[in-house]
């Protein structure tokens, strides 16, 4: 990890800026965004993370990551072993997916030096979800949406309003959109991310929680959340590869 001080003070000894007009700051700054869009290395523009980049992406993510995200039953690490001893937190964890501040020092013993910063990352690729308590803006812990349990939260009855939410890249199925009728066949060809779900669940959360919504019921595949006193279901149907959006109020047009 490199401060961004430093590559610039770097980029001067190899001759930038090579434009008056442009100046060192937007001359490195071009050039990361370019090499990272390339693979090459990772720099990102928000306040939190623009002051850092990081050479080996993957090497500085991926082992703090797995001390959280993993089967804890079928693993255990010297940092994990420790952190057991933090029974209500840990029974948090791995029972409600709900990660604490307080685990993080222990599971990541070895990177007290970038703990902030690997916190901002895995909260920015949605592998951590803030969950704020209500007055104040700063999380104490975290979602992890990885290690929800499957389970269904509640019985749909039919006839209740619903509507799919549906991803694809195909021109003919796009055209088709505009006509918003499809048949549940049409669905077949239809792909969804692996982490999509996760993904929208935690942008949700974030929502539900700014506006003051009822507790939130969550599993791997379903989400019970509420906007207000407006509740609602959403669902990964992996099957037919879309998400289902299940109202539980009389007039949708509120959250809708």
């Amino acid at each position: 990890v490199l401060l961004l001080s430093e590559v610039e003070q770097i980029a001067s000894e190899c001759g930038l800026p090579l434009s008056k007009k442009l100046g060192l700051s937007r001359e490195v700054c071009g050039m990361l965004e370019h090499f990272h869009h390339l693979g090459k290395l990772m720099h990102h523009n928000e306040a939190s993370l623009r002051d850092f980049l990081i050479a080996r992406p993957v090497d500085f993510l991926i082992r703090p990551a797995t001390q959280v995200v993993c089967e804890h039953d079928l693993h255990r690490t010297a940092q994990q072993t420790e952190a057991r001893r933090m029974t209500r937190e840990w029974k948090s964890l791995t029972q409600q997916a709900v990660l604490s501040k307080k685990l993080l020092p222990v599971l990541w013993k070895d990177y007290q030096d970038r703990s902030l910063l690997l916190e901002h990352l895995c909260v920015k690729f949605g592998i951590f979800i803030p969950l704020k308590p209500q007055q104040s803006d700063e999380a104490m812990s975290f979602l992890v949406p990885t290690l929800l349990r499957e389970e269904a939260l509640t019985r749909v009855d039919e006839g209740v309003l619903n509507c799919f939410l549906l991803f694809s890249s195909d021109p003919d199925f796009l055209q088709q959109e505009q006509l918003g009728v499809w048949r549940r066949e049409d669905l077949s060809g239809r792909f969804v991310p692996n982490s999509l779900f996760g993904s929208v669940v935690g942008q949700a959360l974030a929502w539900s929680q700014s506006t003051g919504g009822a507790q939130q019921k969550l599993s791997k595949t379903e989400a019970m959340m509420a906007f207000g006193k407006h509740k609602f279901l959403l669902q990964e149907l992996k099957d037919n590869k879309c998400f289902r959006l299940v109202f539980f109020v009389q007039n949708p047009k509120h959250i809708l």
